[in-house]
């Protein structure tokens, strides 16, 4: 009873510190998100190096949900933006150009501001394997679809914890202590979130896609990733998307803890994509060759 009284007391001091409003705050003052700090030095060896072309630095950026937001984000700014706003990496570097990759990429990993991240253990957040499962699945699982993009729909699953960037550098060590209270009791992230700051990542990621001017699909899609029947109808089945492909990475263990939505996922919640909880693992073998695929190829620690 003790311990209960002091979690509860410890959750109500992190709440009266940190609220919604300085969370939308942040994220409507926030210029680029960081990338996972073991891809900063194979990034700046490919922009030194002349021979270095877009789909090389592309096969980079995709796996990094910091990068590939701040990548669309500039595609589809007022200098940019087309008449269609960008929806995948690919539709972005073409529109971006070479060179002006190489200035935004610059710019964001040169930034006084990265090196100073790990000050609170920023690293600890490591969204890299669970997101980049995540849109694998995504994506494997689109291929189901005839109204689906594949591409899109990684895109999507890749940035569904980015509100988690920008809520760890609001409330940096209360924001980690929150995280790894989740772990040992398997809790879900987003409701510890809503308990502790009145507001969880998908609702603040959502937020800070729509100020960067991502297309409506996505920004329903990442707000509305474990609740995909109230989002918009032309979103509802990218967010269950995002959904499986949250379990079936949690599943291989690709994130931290193993929460109940994981355990025992609600069949409603997967009816947009008209299958059954029993039948995620089918996809698992796919999920987890193609990721260790991207991991041999691209990760730097090998």
């Amino acid at each position: 009873m003790q311990q209960a009284a002091g979690s509860s007391a410890s959750t109500k001091a992190t709440t009266r510190k940190f609220r919604a409003l300085h969370f939308e705050q942040h994220a409507r003052n926030t210029d680029f998100l960081p990338p996972a700090f073991e891809l900063i030095p194979r990034l700046l060896v490919l922009l030194d190096d002349p021979e270095t072309n877009s789909d090389t630095l592309a096969d980079i950026i995709r796996v990094d949900a910091g990068l590939t937001t701040d990548i669309l984000r500039a595609a589809n700014s007022s200098v940019y933006a087309g008449a269609c706003r960008t929806e995948s990496l690919q539709q972005a570097i073409v529109r971006l150009g070479l060179r002006d990759i190489y200035r935004l990429l610059t710019t964001i990993i040169t930034s006084p501001g990265i090196m100073n991240l790990d000050a609170f253990g920023f690293q600890r957040v490591d969204l890299w394997q669970h997101s980049v499962a995540c849109g694998t699945a995504a994506q494997i699982l689109a291929r189901n679809f005839a109204d689906q993009d594949p591409e899109v729909a990684y895109t999507a699953a890749l940035l569904h914890d980015i509100g988690k960037l920008v809520m760890a550098q609001v409330a940096k060590a209360d924001y980690l202590a929150v995280l790894d209270a989740c772990e040992p009791a398997n809790r879900p992230h987003f409701r510890a979130e809503q308990q502790a700051f009145e507001c969880d990542h998908a609702g603040i990621g959502s937020m800070l896609l729509k100020r960067w001017r991502f297309p409506d699909n996505i920004v329903a899609a990442v707000k509305f990733h474990h609740d995909p029947l109230n989002a918009p109808e032309d979103a509802r089945r990218l967010a269950s998307l995002i959904l499986a492909g949250n379990i079936i990475s949690y599943r291989l263990n690709l994130g931290t803890g193993f929460p109940d939505y994981v355990v025992h996922p609600d069949p409603a919640l997967l009816e947009p994509l008209g299958i059954q909880p029993e039948e995620l693992p089918d996809y698992q073998n796919e999920v987890q060759t193609t990721f260790k695929r991207e991991q041999e190829r691209l990760w730097v620690n090998k």
